[in-house]
């Protein structure tokens, strides 16, 4: 690195950035509810897709709901959750490890999601509840 400044530079300019994200990550971990995690992680992920070249809008996840989960200090179950719920309001559409970002201004200022029962009546939500629904009166005939 010292024979070649400009790579010495560039170097220590990565490795700034790559600092700054991770106090950045540190900070949100204490401030911020389980699903505003989620959110910031999947625009953050969003925007460095961006930075590379690729989609913002629509990308694999390399990373296991388990290691989101490590990486947000949450469990899977609460990663997996989170991410039905943002596919059931719209905010997102989750098909296996593929994400397709629908509502990005959304996600960056979530604080947390409404309650399960006032996500079903949300707008836009017309036939495609309805299947959700089928089950309860089944149970009420048991």
């Amino acid at each position: 690195g010292r024979i070649h400044l400009e790579l010495e530079n560039m170097m220590y300019g990565v490795m700034s950035r790559e600092l700054v994200r991770e106090q950045a990550m540190i900070g949100m971990l204490g401030a911020l509810s389980a699903e505003a995690r989620v959110a910031r992680f999947l625009v953050s992920l969003s925007e460095r897709f961006a930075q590379m070249g690729y989609s913002s809008k629509l990308f694999n996840l390399r990373m296991t709901r388990h290691e989101i989960g490590s990486y947000l200090g949450l469990t899977l179950e609460t990663v997996s959750r989170t991410l039905s719920a943002f596919n059931e309001i719209g905010l997102i559409s989750v098909d296996q490890r593929t994400i397709g970002i629908k509502d990005v201004d959304a996600l960056k200022c979530l604080r947390r999601l409404p309650p399960s029962r006032a996500r079903s009546k949300l707008p836009g939500r017309g036939k495609a509840a309805a299947p959700a629904e089928a089950p309860a009166p089944l149970l009420a005939a048991l």
